[in-house]
């Protein structure tokens, strides 16, 4: 289909935004949260698994480094052919393992303004007098950021986890086939 026999695209209208009762605001804003926590849940668990692939290879590497011969590995394995695949296996593993270690460090900072519906504060404060719905919408915020880094943290992390089993899988083959 060529550019010209496409039909054009047509706008969708915006609707305007509509004024929700307020427990309504509320019910919606409590669901936004239980949903991003969902989704940072969600980066936890692909994070933990991507550790455990990385677990897997370095146990892999640990294994095959035991039962061969150091001067033959060092000779052949590393400073031969197969020495760039190590190279960038070792790189990858190192950025894939800190980047999967960020998606777990958690993000407190607190900003001018805390959070009344954040754990620390409804420990310390409790809620009587707190406008739910706007600390419900901020707690919204926050969440956003704190999905967003994980995520941006997983995606390194599993792009350097792919290339750090492509990696090691092509210095394991490179060693067994020449040595």
């Amino acid at each position: 289909m060529t550019r010209s026999n496409r039909r054009p695209c047509r706008s969708i209208p915006v609707p305007s935004p509509v004024r929700l009762d307020p427990s309504d605001e509320l019910a919606v804003a409590l669901h936004t949260i239980d949903d991003f926590g969902r989704s940072i849940q969600s980066a936890d668990t692909k994070a933990g698994a991507l550790a455990a692939v990385l677990g897997l290879i370095v146990g892999g590497l640990v294994n095959d480094l035991a039962g061969a011969d150091v001067r033959l590995l060092t000779r052949q394995g590393v400073l031969g052919a197969p020495g760039p695949a190590f190279a960038v296996f070792l790189v990858s593993l190192v950025v894939a393992g800190v980047a999967l270690a960020m998606t777990q460090i958690p993000r407190l900072t607190t900003g001018e303004h805390p959070c009344r519906l954040a754990f620390p504060s409804v420990a310390r404060d409790g809620v009587r007098g707190v406008d739910l719905t706007g600390e419900a919408w901020q707690q919204v915020e926050v969440l956003a950021g704190i999905a967003m880094t994980k995520f941006r943290h997983l995606r390194l992390g599993l792009l350097s986890t792919c290339a750090c089993v492509v990696s090691f899988l092509t210095w394991l083959t490179i060693v067994v086939t020449t040595g």
